[in-house]
């Protein structure tokens, strides 16, 4: 499974106060900042993790902790109990998400475990896609709800899965909040336009 998602913060140089853009203005560098958010530009590839991705999803070491946790996953996902999808653009890994397909006690609810985006492309809405894109897979494999847990005080992360359609359910023993979606309402809508209204949502 594969589908491909532009990404993109602005095109061009930056114009001050509505006019023209000067040749400095083309020319001098911006903030690294500035550049983060106005002038990255990725073509993504959502597809399901193999293990040639382990290595280059730990990121030069910044996410080592997470390769043998994955590790372990790919076999999970090999007896069809788990799924990881990545993002890749150019073959390189940039963001990957984990679900369980069943949950044991509730066969048709499938569980969101981890998503992580490459320090540095946070809020581009990658993981947005990607959560959609995992919507999708854990539908076609038959799954009726979608749960997730998010931590108490994670604002930004519970924002974000509300506008994707999920609602507060109940708290976790560890005080998490738990969040549910019904995948039955994906029925209709193609993995472009779902994957393409998530990254809006975020911009």
């Amino acid at each position: 499974m594969a589908t491909r998602i532009d990404s993109a913060r602005g095109n061009g140089p930056h114009v001050a106060n509505g006019g023209a853009a000067r040749r400095s203005d083309r020319t001098a560098p911006l903030p690294a900042r500035e550049l983060d958010r106005r002038h990255v530009a990725l073509s993504l590839a959502i597809r399901e993790a193999s293990a040639t991705d382990l290595h280059a999803l730990s990121w030069l070491g910044l996410a080592q902790e997470q390769v043998d946790v994955i590790d372990a996953t790919l076999e999970r996902c090999a007896r069809g109990e788990e799924v990881v999808l990545v993002a890749a653009s150019r073959g390189a890994p940039l963001a990957m998400i984990r679900a369980r397909v069943a949950r044991r006690s509730e066969p048709d609810v499938a569980v969101i475990e981890a998503v992580r985006v490459m320090p540095g492309l946070q809020g581009l809405g990658i993981a947005s896609a990607l959560i959609v894109a995992i919507e999708r897979v854990l539908r076609e494999r038959g799954r009726t709800i979608i749960e997730v847990c998010i931590g108490r005080h994670d604002e930004r992360e519970l924002a974000r899965y509300a506008r994707l359609g999920y609602v507060r359910t109940g708290t976790a023993w560890d005080g998490r909040s738990v969040m549910r979606k019904s995948l039955d309402l994906l029925a209709a809508r193609p993995l472009q336009i779902l994957a393409s209204e998530a990254r809006g949502r975020t911009r």
